[in-house]
Order: C-alpha cells, then structure tokens, then sequence
C-alpha cells in the first residue's frame, strides 16, 4: 500500500484503534521507515555518485595555499570593518 494511503488509513481508523497509542506509536514509525528507505532510494537512483576531487583534477597544493592566503586576507579585510582605502585595502588587493 502506499505510503500516502497508509497515512490516511491511520487518520480515518477506527477511534478504539487510535486511542491504542502503542499501536500508533507502531504504524508512524513503519511509515518514518518507508519514507527514510524511498528518499535513500530515490537519491541512490537519480542523484549522480562522482569521486572525491572529479570535478577539480586539476586542483593541486600550490591552489590549496593560494586559496587559504585569499581567505585570511578577505577575514583581515572584512575583521578591518571591509575599508576601501588604504594598507588593509591595498594588501588585500595586491595578492590577486
């Protein structure tokens, strides 16, 4: 059954059955477990799996330092309240 029907047969049950809270408790957590297996399913299916670094193969240990160095600078610049003039500014800029 699916799983949409499953949660309308659960609201519209019969009142002795809903007042059993075990019997509740049961039922939402199978339903919980349908949904988390079809979304790991549906990810599995449709989203793509690539390997770590695919879509940077040419990323190399010169670029992660660059990298890093651009980060400081713009963390100095912004802790600096982001100026447009001067040292902080210039030393910003000069390492692009």
């Amino acid at each position: 059954m699916p799983i949409f029907e499953e949660l309308c047969a659960l609201e519209t049950a019969h009142p002795q059955r809903i007042c059993n809270t075990e019997i509740i408790n049961e039922t939402v957590d199978a339903l919980y477990d349908k949904v988390v297996n079809e979304l790991r399913f549906a990810a599995d299916v449709f989203i793509p799996k690539c390997e770590k670094n695919f879509y940077k193969f040419w990323w190399n240990d010169e670029l992660d330092v660059l990298k890093e160095d651009a980060a400081v600078s713009c963390r100095n610049w912004k802790n600096a309240g982001k100026p447009r003039h001067g040292p902080i500014h210039v030393t910003r800029w000069r390492r692009w």
